[in-house]
């Protein structure tokens, strides 16, 4: 009996064991499941903290500005003779009132509000609408149409002011909000990552580096602050990329340190002064650093030196790697562009430089840009040699090379009368794989002067992995490497 009572107790032991062992990982589940709401439900606070801290400061712009227009059916009939010949059509077009509006940002507790210039270009009235419903009429301090950073300023009291932040130390894949009044919806947030940074060739404006993200900007946004999640403004809205003229996940912002120094330059004076180093370059790519005996592929090289720049006259030379600029690592051409404009001309700053396969600092004394002289490209006396033939095929790169000639040189445009054209290139050639044109004029191989197609021929008799091509196209001068087969 004792025998059968322990048996019993047993088995009921197990399956009690076994109950429980049944149960554990719902339990589990469930736990995991309640942390991970309460993660999202962590998250989605941090938004709503920071969305109440911000939205007080970002404000709705309403402009009014006067344009210049016909109505829509004169134009359709204007160019129809009885239209075209009568006189009174000939009349100046009409000038009419238009409106618009944007977003801006209150970044000092004087009034001074932060927006962008295409939202208060020609504007004749400005009124900005406050989170509180406050209305007052605005001045424009000034605005900047290379770069799209416009001021305005109100005169009232107890604003709420936007901290600005750091946009260099921003990461792509970091969250962000954008704030704005999109189609007139006063105070929207939405929400994104930064996509991207450094974003150039956009075709938005001069100087471009903006801050890409996906957080959703429409029209009526421009001008708004994109914030990180301290509450700090790390950019200005400004664009959207878009076929359709809707959001479709690519924004643009200009970073809030760029907006800085513009904002700055605006109060102290209303207008933005520019400073030029007086350069051509181009990013350095991992073959033109492997050219040129570069460890790392960064830096700009230089393609070209204006005459009487401040680059010239600080002994930077054509073939240059500019590497640091004012102590700044240059990784990309925007870059160097954007930072030497928004240094101070007269300012002496450190430009280290890679030359020979060694690294040396130079100092130069930026110019103002205004003062910039474009025209005219210096060329240093050559001596005089005669060419021992007039054209030759290049085979192993796929280029026909013909001797330059004086009239030769007329015609193509070029400063100089020494040096060998490009007559043709041969389709899949490692010439064809190149940026190297027609009609290109080669003053250099592998740094070696090229003054005949005997000079051509010699330097690329030695048979190489890559050839670095110093190239004249018009009054242009740039570098091309090209990949031997």
């Amino acid at each position: 009996m004792r025998q059968k009572i322990f048996i019993m107790t047993c088995v009921i032991a197990i399956m009690a064991v076994g109950v429980i062992a049944f149960h554990t990982p719902s339990i589990q589940a469930d736990d995991s499941q309640d942390a991970a709401i309460a993660k999202l439900h962590q998250q989605s606070q941090a938004f709503v903290q920071v969305a109440k801290r911000t939205t007080p400061a970002v404000v709705h712009i309403a402009v009014v500005r006067k344009v210049s227009g016909r109505n829509g059916s004169m134009d359709f009939f204007r160019n129809h003779p009885f239209f075209r010949d009568n006189p009174r059509s000939k009349k100046a077009p009409r000038q009419r009132k238009e409106q618009g509006a944007g977003s801006g940002v209150i970044i000092d507790p004087r009034g001074y509000i932060l927006s962008n210039h295409h939202v208060v270009k020609n504007a004749e009235e400005v009124t900005v609408t406050l989170n509180d419903r406050r209305k007052f009429k605005a001045k424009v301090i000034g605005s900047d149409s290379k770069t799209d950073v416009a001021v305005i300023k109100i005169e009232a009291k107890n604003l709420p002011v936007a901290p600005l932040g750091n946009s260099s130390s921003l990461q792509v894949g970091q969250w962000v909000l954008a704030i704005g009044n999109p189609f007139g919806l006063s105070q929207t947030v939405t929400a994104g990552i930064v996509s991207a940074k450094g974003r150039s060739g956009v075709g938005i404006t001069e100087y471009e580096d903006f801050i890409q993200t996906d957080a959703a900007i429409n029209p009526g946004n421009s001008g708004g602050p994109l914030i990180n999640l301290h509450g700090e403004v790390i950019g200005i809205n400004t664009a959207i990329l878009s076929r359709s003229g809707g959001y479709q996940g690519i924004g643009f912002a200009i970073p809030v340190n760029q907006a800085r120094t513009i904002m700055k330059q605006i109060i102290a004076s209303g207008k933005v002064q520019r400073s030029w180093l007086g350069v051509q370059i181009e990013e350095v790519t991992p073959d033109m650093a492997q050219a040129f005996g570069l460890n790392e592929a960064f830096g700009c090289l230089v393609q070209q030196i204006f005459p009487n720049s401040p680059a010239r006259k600080a002994g930077i030379r054509s073939g240059d790697i500019i590497l640091y600029f004012n102590g700044k690592k240059i990784t990309r051409s925007a870059q160097l562009r954007n930072t030497v404009a928004t240094t101070p001309a007269g300012s002496k700053v450190p430009v280290e430089i890679f030359r020979n396969q060694k690294r040396k600092t130079i100092y130069v004394v930026l110019g103002d840009i205004k003062k910039a002289t474009w025209n005219g490209q210096g060329t240093q006396p050559q001596p005089q040699e005669q060419p021992t033939q007039d054209s030759a095929i290049i085979e192993s790169l796929g280029i026909e090379i013909q001797q330059l000639t004086p009239d030769l040189a007329e015609a193509l445009g070029v400063q100089t009368d020494k040096g060998v054209v490009i007559t043709a290139i041969t389709d899949g050639s490692a010439a064809s794989r190149s940026s190297l044109r027609t009609n290109d004029v080669i003053s250099e191989i592998n740094r070696m002067r090229i003054r005949t197609i005997s000079d051509a021929k010699k330097v690329l008799s030695q048979q190489k992995q890559l050839y670095l091509f110093r190239v004249i196209t018009g009054v242009s001068r740039r570098y091309v490497v090209v990949k031997g087969n």
